[in-house]
């Protein structure tokens, strides 16, 4: 198969047609030993568009012969044996008897210069899975998988070890198509090596369902996966790494066995650096059908998500563990995960919000800082069998516990355009929180012995708790200045208590079937059951700080449940290049919400279309694609939109609730094209979409004399938002390779502000022009410039101030010395234009830099030196335009700090070992 890859990509010379015959022959032989090498494979293929022509493979004498049928003329001659690497040649045969000798080259004695050599065929396009081929891109000896994806066009690793794709934020990794640490991708980037990945992956990975079932639900992520050398499938590797200087700390250490399809990883970190921070994001992978159900997330006193972003000051202490295993022909498989970590976060953070009135401004400048606290254990596992030929089953089971404590500091002043404070607000939270979350789901997929008729049953179950209490200090004066301009005294000093429970019960059903020997049916039902429970019980403390009352009007006692049922119909068509899917869903969900503290009852039903159709082109050599789809979706409001839990934690913003909110309607359309000539070594991408939401969920807000704001989710007339992303590179040098992109984010939306409708329109354009040079064993740069516009318009206040420019430079270098010595450098400049608004200076300049010292024969330990922000500068500012609100926040990093590290990489492959 790699053979036949390498033709696609050879497309020159033309084949002169005559009547004489031609025949081959020759030896192959093992460059470094002399020996003929027997059972490699011989193929030739027509050199004007790459189709096979014959193939053979050589004797026991290393031997071998093609001649039937041969017109003489040009063709490509391809010799491949594993261990050994590829041979292609262009050969011109005469009309008789042609004699070649071939040698191949061991892969454990090939030169790095010779790696890079495979330029030509360094990325492929198989359907919509963008492939590039390792061993194309040079990274340093020992270097991990995140400093090769540094050198793949399209690829952006932030500081943080964050990846993303085309502007893609990647989801998921990984390796060899088996789930690997699977919620952390930036885990998996720094535990595999580069030099044991063969293939770089990069697709939209759907659900398991639609990709049984091949049907389109929208859901997908984006995911890269590693496929990895054949020879680095069995032994094991692993990392240690210390590293310290005068205030921070690194540490880690990584073991991973492979031993064909099983895989056996361990690991520890310790870090105030932010280095290895894990993320808790719970990926949902368990259960079906989860549009029929309400956002009705657990009561929380906090809003902390429990994890680092890169914003304050972090200590973090994590370990885990991973097994995965395939045992009876493959047909059995079973893998999990284990993992604990520790988490003490310390933030300070200022803001300044401007609330854009129809007579006025107001000016919220404000301060916060937190320190948090999160302990969690998570604990995972599945296991697939395959019963048959035709049947197999996967189940899955999940559970987290944890425990999340913080301590909050709130002080903000509202100002009136005259600059006069009506609203100074300070207040001191404390909380714990303790959770518990148990998960579980089984599969069935059936094929039956007609082809392309099928069967899948999904059951899915959850069930969480969360139980907490907190105390809530708050010191609030207000000045009513457009009426009595006399102070108001609204202060409150509260203990709350919150407990919660949630359950839900997924049921799908899909059933496939041919109708023609180009096109199937598929029948699709859910259901979704869901319940919570939710309490919370406020107390009114007084002034001896002893007594306590309950306050009815912040203390409630919920249960919501839903019930919804959702079934459609959906037609495929394939046919040579071409792929057709239109379909339509339609959903029925019941909505009961009993409130026991105050004896009511809300119930609400809503019918929800889910339409699609998309159509595909794949070109025949594989190296374009273009698709365009069209999907409709009724989006449900949520339950604590349509009456929300009272809730005083944030005084001077009130959510009211809405019983008569309806549902809105989003209509999306996607167009994708890609296109990547191999032989010119040229990629283009251009993804752009548009999305029309009818009645779409926005606020009415009512702002008051004294800066309070009430609001309450409304259905809106429309909203509209166009997105693109066009990317061109292409090869200005052997070695040098430039890109330019562009970008767009329009978005068109309104709300209502004291009682006045404010359509409001903002985006943003980006440019972008990309350089990279790589000359082995010398020099790796890449050079990312980016502009940017942005805007805002608000129909309510024209003249806003909120447009400004943005530059974002990033350079990137590695600098080879002799005695396997190296320096690395990392430089961003981020210049922010100033507003009427904000008038300060944002700008800063990011500057890091180390020097690698490689030690032993096998360069296998580094000694490292490291300055990180040399200059002091770094900052984190955040701009956002949310309707007619502009906020600014600024938040304390880590700054300028210096690090000496030592870094051990040790593995054993094929029992040869690598110390």
């Amino acid at each position: 198969m790699k053979c036949i890859f390498l033709f696609m990509l050879l497309t020159m010379g033309s084949l002169a047609s005559i009547a004489q015959r031609a025949s081959i022959k020759g030896y192959v032989t093992d460059t470094v030993s002399g020996l003929k090498l027997r059972d490699a494979v011989v193929l030739l293929a027509n050199s004007k568009d790459s189709m096979l022509v014959q193939f053979c493979r050589t004797d026991a004498n290393g031997y071998f012969k093609m001649d039937r049928n041969l017109v003489p003329g040009q063709y490509i001659i391809c010799v491949s044996l594993p261990s050994y690497v590829d041979y292609v040649e262009l050969k011109e045969l005469s009309g008789n008897v042609n004699s070649i000798d071939i040698s191949l080259f061991p892969k454990s004695k090939l030169l790095k210069a010779v790696v890079v050599k495979g330029k030509v065929k360094a990325i492929s396009l198989n359907g919509d899975t963008l492939e590039f081929k390792a061993d194309a891109y040079h990274v340093g000896a020992n270097a991990s998988v995140d400093e090769l994806f540094r050198q793949l066009p399209g690829f952006q690793v932030d500081r943080g070890g964050k990846i993303s794709v085309n502007g893609q934020a990647v989801q998921k990794i990984l390796v060899d198509g088996e789930e690997f640490f699977s919620d952390d991708p930036t885990l998996v980037s720094k535990t595999v090596r580069a030099d044991m990945v063969d293939k770089v992956q990069v697709f939209d990975k759907k659900s398991e369902q639609a990709a049984f079932a091949g049907v389109q639900d929208g859901k997908t992520a984006k995911a890269i996966n590693l496929k990895l050398k054949e020879d680095k499938k069995k032994g094991y590797f692993g990392k240690l790494i210390i590293g310290g200087g005068d205030r921070y700390y690194n540490g880690s250490g990584m073991f991973n066995r492979f031993k064909g399809p099983a895989k056996f990883s361990v690991y520890a970190i310790a870090s105030n650096t932010g280095e290895g921070d894990i993320s808790w994001k719970d990926r949902e992978d368990f259960g079906v059908a989860k549009d029929l159900e309400y956002n009705t997330p657990l009561q929380t006193l906090d809003s902390w998500a429990g994890q680092y972003a890169g914003l304050g000051f972090p200590q973090l202490y994590t370990a885990g563990a991973h097994y995965n295993n395939k045992w009876n022909a493959f047909n059995q498989a079973i893998g999990g995960e284990a993992r604990v970590a520790k988490l003490n976060l310390s933030e300070n953070m200022t803001s300044t919000t401007i609330s854009i009135l129809p007579t006025q401004k107001l000016t919220t400048s404000g301060n916060e800082k937190n320190y948090h606290i999160l302990l969690q254990q998570k604990y995972n596992g599945n296991y697939q069998v395959r019963l048959d030929s035709m049947t197999e089953l996967k189940a899955k089971i999940g559970a987290a516990v944890g425990n999340k404590t913080g301590d909050r500091n709130i002080a903000s002043v509202i100002r009136n355009e005259a600059g006069l404070s009506i609203n100074e607000l300070s207040q001191y939270t404390n909380t714990d929180e303790r959770s518990n979350s148990w998960m579980g789901e089984l599969i069935v997929n059936k094929r039956f012995r007609k082809a392309g008729r099928l069967l899948t049953l999904g059951l899915s179950g959850a069930y969480n708790t969360l139980n907490g209490n907190g105390t809530f200090i708050t010191n609030n004066l207000a000045w009513d200045r457009e009426n009595t301009d006399t102070s108001i005294n609204l202060d409150t000093r509260q203990y709350k208590e919150t407990a919660s429970k949630q359950d839900k019960i997924n049921l799908d059903v899909l059933y496939r079937f041919p109708i023609s020997q180009t096109s199937a049916l598929s029948l699709k039902y859910a259901m979704a059951l869901g319940n919570m429970k939710s309490q919370l019980t406020t107390f009114n403390i007084a002034s001896d700080g002893k007594n306590k009352s309950i306050d009815s009007i912040y203390s409630n006692n919920y249960l919501f449940r839903s019930v919804g049922n959702k079934a459609g119909i959906h037609y495929h068509f394939v046919k040579k290049q071409f792929q057709l899917e239109a379909g339509n869903d339609i959903g029925l969900t019941s909505f009961n919400q009993t409130d026991y503290f105050r004896y009511n009852l809300i119930k609400r039903n809503f019918v929800g279309w889910f339409p699609n159709i998309e159509l595909k082109y794949s070109g025949k050599n594989g190296t374009r694609t273009a698709s365009l789809s069209y999907l409709g979706n009724t989006i449900l409001p949520s339950a604590l939109q349509l009456q929300p839990l009272a809730n005083n934690t944030d005084p001077n913003n009130i959510i009211i609730g809405n019983p008569q909110l309806g549902p809105s309607y989003s209509n999306t359309i996607k167009l994708l094209y890609i296109n990547a000539d191999f032989i010119a070594r040229k990629t283009t991408w251009i993804d752009i979409g548009y999305n029309l939401i009818t009645g779409d969920f926005t606020t009415a807000d009512q702002i008051d004399s004294i800066g309070r704001k009430k609001y309450q989710f409304i259905n809106g007339d429309y909203t509209t938002l166009w997105t693109g992303n066009a990317t061109y590179s292409f090869p200005l040098a052997k070695s040098l390779t430039m890109g330019v992109s562009a970008g767009w984010n329009l978005r068109s939306s309104m709300n209502i502000v004291n009682n006045a409708k404010n359509r409001i329109r903002n985006g943003n354009y980006v440019a972008g022009l990309f350089f990279s040079e790589s000359l082995p064993e010398k020099l790796n740069i890449t050079l990312n410039v980016n502009p940017s516009y942005n805007y805002n318009s608000s129909s309510v206040a024209e003249n806003s101030g909120a447009d400004y420019w943005m530059l974002d430079t990033r350079l990137q270098a590695t600098v080879y010395f002799p005695l396997k010595s190296e320096l690395h450098t990392s430089c961003s400049l981020l210049l922010r234009q100033k507003t009427d608004e904000f008038t300060d200076n944002t700008n800063v300049v990011l500057w890091d830099i180390w020097i690698n010292k490689r030690l032993l024969k096998s360069e296998a330990l580094i000694l490292k030196l490291s300055a990180t922000d040399v200059l002091n500068q770094a900052k984190s500012v955040f701009r956002y335009i949310n309707t007619n609100y502009i906020s600014e926040y600024r938040y304390d990093v880590i700054k300028r700090y210096f690090q000496v590290g030592l870094t051990w990489n040790f593995s054993n492959f094929n029992n040869s070992a690598k110390p």
